[in-house]
């Protein structure tokens, strides 16, 4: 079999275990596709392959979902957003995207100092969170491991990352391309979901 021929049947398996059992870890997901299919792990898919392969199984499987879907991550990172009123967040993520899975997570960027700023602030908002760390890279290779707070709204799950003021002028690489991660403030969100809803009820 042809290594491009095996790239793709991991990267087409892989989608499949992201879309239906929810992980997140591209890494994993290959290597669990590997294992799925009995194949040798030497030929894995890049990351921008798996996405793509996941854009293709949400379109061929889940189109219909999408809309509701993709409106209900982004209504929900905008009410995080106006909640933490006050801080500047940016949305990311799947938020930003054109499909999102069942298990997709509304993530969003806070640039405030100290960190435990914010954590007063879920406080007062009664979130229950946990709290993890991320590590993130940036284009002139520094590495750090940042803050990052997950609860649920509605059964919607969350995930914000603390970054420090100064890191708002430039974002940490995307883990599936390499180039800095896109995000959008408030308004820009506002915009997109009107853009988004009059698209289908136009």
């Amino acid at each position: 079999m042809k290594p491009e021929h095996i790239r793709r049947l991991l990267a087409q398996e892989a989608a499949r275990i992201i879309a239906e059992e929810g992980r997140h870890d591209f890494l994993g997901a290959k290597q669990k596709a590997a294992t799925h299919l009995g194949l040798a792990p030497r030929h894995l898919p890049t990351n921008r392959e798996i996405e793509t392969a996941l854009i293709e199984h949400q379109r061929l499987f889940e189109a219909p979902a999408q809309p509701a879907r993709l409106d209900r991550l982004r209504r929900t990172a905008l009410e995080v957003m106006r909640r933490l009123q006050g801080m500047e967040s940016r949305a990311t993520g799947a938020v930003l995207g054109e499909i999102a899975t069942a298990h997709a997570r509304v993530e969003l960027h806070v640039f405030v100092e100290p960190p435990e700023r914010l954590v007063f602030r879920l406080t007062d908002l009664g979130a229950d969170y946990e709290e993890y760390t991320r590590r993130h890279s940036w284009r002139n290779g520094r590495v750090r491991d940042v803050p990052m707070f997950a609860f649920a709204i509605e059964g919607q799950m969350v995930e914000v990352t603390v970054f420090d003021l100064n890191e708002l002028r430039e974002a940490p690489m995307d883990a599936v391309d390499g180039h800095p991660m896109r995000r959008i403030g408030r308004e820009a969100l506002e915009r997109l979901i009107e853009g988004s809803h009059q698209s289908v009820t136009g």
